[in-house]
């Protein structure tokens, strides 16, 4: 197995290492709706934690604009017993 992302004795990252760091310190900087609160990059493989918001960022011409079917086909209907 190669070792992309660093050395085994102490970890030194490649600069592919360094890169994949640099983005998953700031996830929704591309990625608003996901947060990694915690990851370790090992030499050939990386370990995270990744949790997926369930609610997008509305911008003020979303709010203009009426949801489309494609939107509104994706949408799961709850069960309310009321």
């Amino acid at each position: 197995m190669r070792h992309f992302f660093g050395e085994i004795y102490e970890m030194h990252l490649s600069p592919i290492g360094k890169y994949l760091h640099n983005e998953l310190s700031a996830p929704t900087t591309h990625h608003p709706h996901i947060d990694i609160p915690l990851f370790t990059v090992m030499p050939n493989h990386i370990h995270m934690i990744v949790t997926v918001g369930t609610q997008r960022a509305v911008s003020a011409e979303d709010e203009k604009t009426p949801p489309s079917t494609a939107d509104t086909a994706r949408r799961v209907p709850t069960n309310r017993t009321n």
